[in-house]
């Protein structure tokens, strides 16, 4: 089929493309309107090693630091901080589903840490903001 044939088709069924295309927008705008809403909050912390004096320290530095940022993301995984966040955020925190709404990333040779946090309402992130936790 070349391309004066598809131009054909659609002349002359140029109704049925413009209806179903309405049908599809609309159908996906009532589902998206049927999603329940999910409030994120993102922050991102780097690992350093301190001040270097030379170009090698530095890279050094870099390396070490690029090493380390894997243990530090397992950690920021585990139980005991969801623990600590939930203590932070006070009484009615599961510490399962705090962790399940936590995700902790580290971008590819980098020694960056993304955390982001997910929940069901702004309200729960506000406080969390206001206490300094990231979840």
């Amino acid at each position: 089929m070349e391309f004066r044939d598809t131009v054909q088709v659609l002349r002359a069924h140029w109704l049925i493309v413009v209806l179903l295309t309405i049908l599809g927008g609309a159908l996906a705008f009532g589902w998206t309107l049927t999603q329940d809403k999910v409030y994120a909050s993102t922050g991102s912390a780097i690992i350093t090693t301190g001040a270097s004096t030379s170009l090698g320290d530095a890279t050094v530095g870099d390396s070490y630091a690029k090493s380390r940022v894997k243990s530090y993301l397992d950690v920021a995984k585990s139980g005991r901080v969801a623990e600590y966040a939930a203590e932070q955020l006070g009484a009615g925190v599961n510490t399962g589903g705090l962790a399940g709404r936590v995700t902790v990333s580290n971008p590819s040779e980098t020694a960056l840490l993304r955390v982001t946090a997910t929940g069901p309402t702004p309200r729960m992130h506000a406080r969390s903001l206001k206490r300094g936790s990231t979840a």
